[in-house]
């Protein structure tokens, strides 16, 4: 019998599939929880290798908590390779992922922010705005994961504090909010 190789891009809006070569997206809310996930895909008694890019810091024995999905819980390695005993799976955080994918990206795929040169042209920080907002760093063949999406960053100079001002009217006390299309950031900026 031949083995099943599944990669898996897990975000907050759709799960990304790459199985044996056929690409699938799933849309996150259709799952109560990685398991559905899992038993859609694994075919019992099939040898089954996974690799799963997802958010948050990574935990290969205590599990891994999504934190754009809240409704998933902890995603338990053990429990799903105790159901399926065939399957052999690893998580890797999504940007991490991406960083290491980098140097085979194309020119077409890349958005330069900012026009510059580097002294050696090895130092990327690469970042992804999704359902949050994932950062890494990449310096030569090092690749460093963040959670630079999931830290506060102060209001700055009074642009910042006019977007900070108009969504603290609307979100209240304490504002963290993500949206698939950055709708809160353009109310924020609504009254400059």
């Amino acid at each position: 019998m031949q083995p099943v190789y599944i990669g898996m891009d897990i975000g907050g809006t759709h799960i990304r599939v790459l199985k044996n070569q056929t690409r699938t997206v799933l849309k996150t809310a259709d799952f109560q929880d990685f398991m559905d996930v899992i038993d859609l895909l694994v075919q019992p008694s099939i040898p089954t290798h996974i690799v799963c890019a997802l958010a948050g810091p990574i935990d290969h024995e205590g599990g891994v908590s999504p934190p754009n999905i809240k409704k998933w819980g902890r995603v338990d390695p053990k429990k799903i390779e105790k159901k399926f005993p065939q399957v052999k799976i690893r998580f890797i955080n999504d940007l991490v992922a991406h960083a290491h994918g980098l140097e085979h990206a194309e020119q077409k795929d890349l958005h330069l922010l900012k026009k510059g040169s580097m002294p050696d042209g090895k130092k990327i920080l690469l970042i992804a705005p999704g359902t949050g907002l994932g950062v890494a760093f990449k310096d030569h063949a090092h690749v460093y994961p963040s959670e630079a999406g999931h830290i506060d960053c102060p209001a700055y100079g009074q642009e910042g504090e006019k977007v900070y001002q108009n969504m603290l009217k609307k979100y209240g006390h304490h504002i963290q909010r993500s949206t698939p299309n950055l709708g809160a950031w353009k109310e924020g900026f609504a009254d400059r």
